[in-house]
């Protein structure tokens, strides 16, 4: 469910001067390593595991998860740190869009405790961005019976 929800703000993202949206991934580590070899485009992944705090509310359970989520664009391995850095300040504000699309939704009743990280070079194929590590509370939980 999560995955969907991030999916569908990601979706309505985009990069300055560009008019497509991101292509989302979600999943584990090494699936996303082997899916990003073909794309050029600008990357937002949610990074698996994804982990969740559940607290029961009445009949519904109240899920809090904490995810990591990459805003990634294709670099060079041998880039030094200064060539990351267009990127890295484009993936920074692609962030923020992502947070603020988000606090926005009806589909969140919380989006709270933000940490950005540069990244450079990951995931073995030349990305360069941010990750956010965020907790994000749904607005329903699934039902308990």
């Amino acid at each position: 469910m999560i995955q969907q929800l991030v999916g569908t703000i990601v979706s309505g993202l985009t990069i300055e001067g560009d008019s497509i949206a991101p292509t989302y991934l979600h999943g584990w580590k090494g699936w996303n390593n082997i899916a990003v070899d073909e794309l050029q485009n600008t990357l937002v992944i949610l990074v698996d595991p994804v982990v969740s705090n559940s607290v029961l509310n009445g009949n519904l359970l109240k899920d809090k998860y904490s995810l990591l989520i990459l805003f990634v664009e294709k670099s060079e391995l041998d880039w030094t740190p200064d060539q990351h850095m267009p990127i890295i300040d484009r993936m920074r504000r692609l962030c923020a869009r992502f947070i603020y699309s988000a606090r926005q939704s009806d589909s969140f009743s919380e989006v709270s405790d933000f940490i950005i990280t540069d990244e450079y070079s990951i995931m073995n194929v030349g990305l360069s961005g941010v990750g956010l590590q965020v907790k994000i509370t749904p607005m329903i939980g699934p039902p308990v019976c």
